[in-house]
């Protein structure tokens, strides 16, 4: 069937009254058809002739040959008017029956004649049932779902092709494959031509199963933060069995190192990091040279998890740029010793190179170690995180126990960090880059989970470890990602695979930043005339404001200018404390709150001074008994 076996059927029709499929509608008789003007004629059995232009029935026909159906109004685009008499012709066809789907009348074109010229046919039985479930599955079919598939086999594809080609250049024949995915790719391109979508609705449709973002050291953002000195204690003479401790030193090919990588037995970027700088092309191009010169570069350094896994302690960003730089990413640029345009390394990618600077690249050897620890030793490994970095910057205190304890606490304490009541609470000025963000919540989860008052860590990092560890046995899971970049939303909770203790812990801490906000206002986790934020501070009140009854806390607020001015006087020592030390030498050196908020805040004897002189200031305020317990109890 073509246009012109259409209009030829159609001139039979001349003359003949029609009736219309609405029962609605009147009857019309076909005057003329004009196949030089494009014209058709017809008149209603009431009202003048009317003009009509052929090229609407080669509209329905296109819809008719492709799907087997059409709806003429949605063929022609128009208004049900427009779709009255070119319907009502090609209905009164002995090869097209109508029916209706959706309140709205369709025709069906047939393989066979089924009824007279000049007559109609209600589609029924098997061709109905047929054709209706052809519509059905027109409506759920989503366009922009399969625009998204056909990218991401073409994506899967290319990927794959170029990993064989950089593992085995030469060795096979791609003309065929990329004529191919040619195909596919433009394909792909006409599918996204359909879509609509404003810069701030953009989706990527294809993410690579390996986030690459390395890191170095960029951690020069100013905080407003008061320093303290709490987290590590170096002075402390560190304890850990040496026996435990296994290194090996490695001898790899980066060809080796790239499927590591590739099979997830090396990871780049371990969920629990942030974004950083990247080096530049520059610097990239330079570590390619230096391995094409044969040049030794520094020594790595991985560590060894329970499953197997490595992490990379030191040499990230070396790592990072050669696996890049063999699956194409970039080119070489700013060379110092391949700079002649006509050289054979000028700006060449990978899959560019001559075969022997390929061979080079994949066969060079890496001098390396691999640290494996027993699990229950981390003091061990968290002394070797720190002392180990020469290339790049030692991980922080945060990023180690994230490091060592993978499992659900580090997306659930890095969700909280990134809500938008912690980051306005703390003015937007705690520095997530090295996870200090995640570090002070981690704190304040801990004290909220387990409270202060059995607390018996002589070590603030063996507390928060111990805390990490206990979340990490309860399910949580979020539907999507993290991201780095500036307004992004956080992902959503699956509800049915989340534990009930983050429900809790979640409530308890919007609970305490929200009281801390209403007594404190602007003031709130800072000393007087400062503009700093306390993290002892932020920690201490969030934690206990979170556990505090509600009766208690309607005091303290109806109460806050007294509440406030006795704080601020304990703290600048105006005010005697409630509770001594535990520690003679503490009071016989006469430290007072401000040093227990300041210094050496992570030890046993000053935690226990701050939260009870705290406590106490509560009790007096409100002349009611304050008893904190944690969420989980005896369990510290």
């Amino acid at each position: 069937m073509n246009l012109k076996e259409l209009l030829n059927d159609i001139l039979k029709l001349i003359g003949l009254t029609l009736a219309p499929v609405n029962s609605n509608s009147e009857t019309i008789t076909l005057i003329e058809l004009d196949k030089d003007s494009g014209k058709y004629y017809v008149k209603p059995v009431s009202g003048k002739k009317v003009s009509r232009n052929i090229h609407e029935f080669e509209h329905i026909l296109k819809d008719l040959l492709e799907f087997g159906y059409a709806n003429v109004e949605s063929s022609l685009g128009g208004s049900g008017s427009s779709r009255h008499h070119p319907e009502t012709i090609l209905s009164n066809l002995p090869y097209i029956e109508h029916f209706k789907y959706k309140n709205k009348k369709h025709i069906l074109l047939l393989d066979n004649p089924t009824h007279d010229y000049g007559t109609l046919k209600e589609a029924s039985g098997i061709e109905l049932r047929k054709v209706k479930a052809a519509l059905t599955a027109k409506d759920t079919l989503n366009y922009y779902e399969i625009h998204k598939k056909l990218n991401q086999i073409n994506n899967q594809i290319s990927y794959s092709l170029q990993e064989v080609s950089t593992k085995y250049p030469g060795e096979i024949r791609q003309e065929g494959i990329t004529e191919c995915l040619q195909s596919l790719t433009l394909l792909e391109e006409s599918f996204s031509q359909i879509f609509f979508k404003t810069n701030k609705r953009v989706e990527p449709l294809f993410e690579d199963s390996l986030s690459l973002n390395s890191q170095t050291d960029n951690d020069n953002l100013e905080e407003d933060l008061d320093n303290d000195e709490e987290d590590i204690d170096y002075n402390e003479k560190a304890s850990f069995d040496r026996k435990n401790l296994k290194i090996r030193q490695l001898t790899m090919s980066f060809s080796l190192i790239y499927d590591r990588i590739q099979y997830n037995e090396i990871e780049l970027q371990p969920d629990f990091q942030r974004k950083e700088r990247v080096w530049s092309q520059k610097e990239k191009s330079l570590l390619i040279e230096s391995i094409l010169l044969g040049l030794p570069i520094p020594m790595f350094y991985f560590a060894e998890r329970e499953n197997g896994t490595w992490l990379i302690v030191d040499g990230l960003q070396r790592t990072t740029t050669i696996f890049d730089y063999m699956r194409g990413k970039f080119i070489l640029t700013d060379l110092k010793y391949f700079n002649d345009p006509n050289d054979s390394v000028y700006k060449k990618s990978f899959q560019d190179l001559p075969r022997q600077y390929q061979r080079k690249i994949r066969e060079y050897q890496i001098n390396g170690h691999l640290i494996s620890v027993e699990k229950n030793d981390f003091e061990m490994v968290r002394e070797l995180f720190q002392r180990i970095n020469t290339y790049g910057r030692a991980l922080s205190p945060q990023e180690i126990r994230c490091a060592l304890n993978p499992g659900s606490s580090i997306p659930f304490i890095r969700y909280l960090a990134e809500t938008p009541e912690f980051i306005d609470s703390t003015f937007g000025k705690v520095n997530p880059k090295r996870m200090k963000d995640m570090e002070y919540v981690l704190g304040i989860i801990s004290f909220i989970l387990f409270s202060y008052r059995d607390y018996k860590y002589n070590r603030e990092d063996d507390f928060l470890v111990h805390t990490m560890k206990y979340l990490n046995k309860f399910n949580f899971k979020l539907n999507g990602t993290f991201s780095d970049e500036e307004g992004h939303s956080l992902p959503q909770w699956k509800n049915d695979e989340c534990s009930e203790v983050f429900y809790t812990l979640f409530e308890k801490f919007k609970k305490g930043i929200s009281i801390s906000n209403n007594i404190f206002g602007t003031h709130r986790f800072k000393k007087k005339n400062s503009p700093s934020i306390n993290k002892q501070l932020l920690i201490m009140m969030v934690s206990v404001f979170a556990l505090l009854d509600d009766d208690i806390v309607a005091e303290l607020i109806s109460t806050k200018n007294k509440f406030i001015a006795k704080f601020d006087g304990l703290i600048s020592g105006d005010i005697p404390s409630y509770v001594d030390w535990i520690s003679e030498s503490y009071n016989d050196s006469d430290k007072d709150f401000d040093y227990a908020i300041s210094q050496s805040t992570g030890k046993k004897a000053t935690i226990l001074y701050r939260f009870d002189n705290f406590i106490s200031l509560i009790q007096d305020i409100t002349n009611k008994e304050v008893l904190i317990e944690g969420v989980i109890k005896n369990d510290n």
